[in-house]
This record gives structure tokens, sequence and C-alpha cells, in this order.
């Protein structure tokens, strides 16, 4: 049976791999979203722990990346990594950054979706 929160690629040589262990922090949920949507994290402001929603109506390479106010790249959580349609929730940690304004920005194949303001408190 597949699950909905592993990955497969092709690797070297032509093997095949299965990941489950990068996508910890991320659960996904069986319905499918009629549109491509990134939802406002919560809680906002937050210290150090919030969670990042996000909805894809089809199969998709996800990128999501977290940014300081300045548009310096702080952190890529998910690097194109193929999901299945569905809603995801991914629990951030902030803890390795200064209190301030973050943005987070979700990029379905190469298609920026959309970027929301955050805030880190501590």
């Amino acid at each position: 049976m597949r699950h909905p929160d592993s990955v497969w690629t092709c690797g070297p040589g032509g093997a095949i791999l299965k990941y489950t262990a990068g996508l910890v922090g991320v659960t996904w949920q069986h319905q499918i979203p009629l549109d491509y949507e990134l939802m406002q994290n919560y809680p906002n402001p937050f210290n150090p722990e919030t969670i990042i929603k996000f909805a894809i109506p089809k199969t998709g390479s996800i990128t999501l990346k977290i940014y300081d106010i300045t548009g310096k790249e702080v952190e890529t959580i998910l690097n194109n990594m193929p999901f299945n349609a569905g809603t995801m929730h991914y629990n951030f940690n902030g803890k390795n950054l200064s209190s301030g304004i973050y943005f987070y920005t979700l990029i379905v194949d190469n298609r920026v979706i959309g970027s929301r303001k955050m805030v880190l408190v501590e």
C-alpha cells in the first residue's frame, strides 16, 4: 500500500528509493482541494513553533522557503519534493532564528503560489 507521506524517486543506476525521514513534521490530509492555497501560519506571532498549512489540487513538486525581512533566504523546509494532492501541515520550529519578521513562500512546480508574513517573538 502506498502511504501519502512517502516519497519515491529514481536513484543512481536506476535504483528506486523511498524517503520518509525527510517528511518529518508534514501531515497530509486526504481531502483534495479545488485550488492551490497557502494559509496563514498559526499561531502568529509564535515562539518558537508554528504550523504552516498549504493545499495543492494535484500532484506537484513542492518547495517551501523561509526568508528574513531583508529578503535573505534563511531556511529551505522542502526542496522540490513530490507530493500528492491534498492539504499539508508543516510544524515549523524557529528555535535557530532571532526574533523578528519572516516570510514563508510556497512554490509548486517552479511557480510561486504565495507568500505570508510570520512573526517570531522570544
